[in-house]
């Protein structure tokens, strides 16, 4: 019985840090910007953009202009549609965005229970199938946002890549298979 409890135990605090991840990342972002003086400049995406904000920052600086900014730190790619659909709420006059996304769909599963076998080790000969079909499935999902942005007459798309990462808290030399295999 003690057995049994202890499990039940692991697998509410399992779900309970899942679910701070997946909400708590958005918590640990800059605000958005839905008014700006480029109002048809539009920022899109994760932590990459949002987490210190200092990438627009510096575009706002060097400009002299502001854009507005929807990106917010963990989100997956249904999450930057979900922005896109909130920029052009606010102001469907769109001519350019920049953006990425992409990322956390690999990992924060990764960094959570690695489901779909992205982290790759030694004496393992290269990426898992299940690994392949995610990274496939979301680079279907985001070429299908980028079309969808170029019909609804979005002129200009800058969409910044994904970097080798490191290790760390979040990072994992282990992760490097899947990034260039995204690439």
């Amino acid at each position: 019985m003690k057995g049994t409890k202890s499990g039940k135990y692991i697998k509410r605090l399992v779900i309970v840090a899942a679910l701070i991840i997946a909400t708590g990342c958005s918590l640990i972002s800059v605000p958005i910007i839905t008014n700006a003086s480029r109002n048809d400049v539009v920022n899109l995406g994760d932590s990459i953009y949002a987490l210190s904000g200092k990438i627009q920052d510096y575009l706002h600086s060097w400009s002299g202009q502001t854009f507005r900014r929807y990106a917010l730190s963990g989100s997956f790619v249904s999450h930057v549609s979900d922005q896109y659909d909130d920029a052009r709420a606010d102001n469907a006059n769109i001519n350019t965005i920049f953006m990425d996304g992409g990322g956390n769909d690999i990992l924060i599963p990764a960094v959570a229970f690695d489901p779909y076998n992205c982290k790759v080790d030694w004496w393992e000969s290269g990426l898992s199938s299940t690994c392949k079909n995610l990274i496939n499935d979301v680079y279907v999902d985001m070429v299908n946002l980028l079309n969808r942005m170029g019909r609804d007459g979005v002129d200009n798309i800058i969409f910044l890549g994904y970097y080798n990462i490191k290790n760390g808290i979040f990072g994992s030399t282990k992760l490097l298979p899947a990034v260039a295999y995204g690439d």
